[in-house]
């Protein structure tokens, strides 16, 4: 079943779903790749030409080797296509109490943010309208950070490369001030 299938499952009782959907597909290069690929292929081609000069004596040297060429391998090209894997099994929802991030890359993670604990809300968008909402929290003491809150590789604090962002950032930030004012 995909992530699109189970957002359902997700959702508690009372809850309505304003918005849901999926981050562009494919590869995608971002500014970062502007310096990190010429960086990447240059210590793969010195690489090359280590491993070529190099008196292979034994397993153990063959199994180091392996381990290394296969880091920059990924570095080169297997970041583009996990990036691509992950978002193409991605969905986004924003409901009347939450944000949701669902990715399923080797197993089913979800991510929950509520409205009410949200206080910053940031749109970039590119020329095409694609673009990236970013969710973050400030109200913790002064050193503590939420772990909730906290991006990883795996499992960014946004709505990623999601077509008509700035759509999509206005139905949140409608949903926010909402969600507020419901408290009060």
């Amino acid at each position: 079943m995909s992530a699109t299938g189970n957002l359902a499952l997700e959702l508690g009782p009372g809850e309505r779903l304003i918005w849901s959907g999926v981050p562009k597909a494919g590869i995608v290069f971002r500014g970062s790749d502007l310096t990190q690929i010429p960086i990447s292929l240059a210590v793969l081609y010195i690489f090359t030409i280590k491993y070529r000069s190099a008196s292979h004596t034994g397993a153990f040297e063959g199994i180091i080797w392996g381990a290394l060429f296969t880091a920059v391998v990924y570095v080169v090209a297997g970041r583009f296509l996990y990036d691509a894997l992950r978002r193409r099994r991605s969905v986004y929802a924003i409901t009347s109490d939450r944000v949701l991030i669902i990715n399923s890359v080797w197993s089913r993670y979800v991510k929950s943010f509520a409205l009410s604990s949200i206080t910053d809300i940031k749109l970039d968008e590119g020329r095409n309208g694609i673009g990236n909402i970013w969710l973050g929290r400030r109200f913790l003491p002064p050193g503590w950070q939420d772990p909730k809150l906290m991006p990883s590789r795996t499992s960014r604090n946004a709505l990623e490369i999601v077509p008509d962002a700035k759509h999509v950032y206005e139905l949140l930030a409608e949903a926010h001030q909402a969600r507020l004012a419901s408290r009060i």
